[in-house]
């Protein structure tokens, strides 16, 4: 059995222990590291009203998987062996969510601490957890870019 069984999940349910929409226990485990989706102060209440904020935007290295979530609007769930590069990228204006174009994709609830994925392949990302998207670049605000690019740099061509 696995933990998208109906019958295992609902055992993980009862147990008291949360389920994601890939089907794993979304609690970090010792060598789990989640870095905090950046959100500009003036925009934490619309996010905390559209389902979205600290504890359910995030980026996360779990093993060999790195997750990104913003609330219900974005999720991926990719390969580290799919991060060619990460790296800083410039400040970027124009939007807070989600939103992209041509598989360059931007999730983020600031301007700052912008980081940036390259990914080969090509990977499968929902939007709204209905719309499928394929991505080749990720950006992303993040509160600890630092941090999160020391932990996924080993690994990182």
């Amino acid at each position: 059995m696995n933990a998208s069984d109906p019958v295992v999940a609902r055992r993980h349910v009862r147990a008291g222990r949360s389920l994601t929409y890939w089907g794993m226990d979304d609690s970090p485990d010792d060598s789990t590291k989640r870095f905090v989706i950046r959100v500009d102060r003036s925009f934490r209440v619309l996010f905390a009203a559209l389902g979205a904020g600290a504890r359910q935007d995030f980026v996360e290295i779990r093993g060999e998987t790195v997750r990104v979530r913003l609330g219900w609007m974005f999720k991926v769930s990719i390969p580290r062996a799919a991060v060619a590069s990460a790296q800083h990228h410039a400040d970027m204006f124009g939007g807070w969510g989600a939103h992209g174009w041509r598989g360059r994709w931007l999730v983020n609830g600031s301007s700052a601490g912008i980081v940036e994925l390259d990914l080969e392949p090509r990977q499968r990302a929902w939007l709204l957890s209905i719309w499928p998207l394929t991505l080749r670049a990720l950006y992303v605000s993040l509160e600890d870019p630092d941090g999160f690019l020391a932990a996924i740099g080993s690994d990182v061509a």
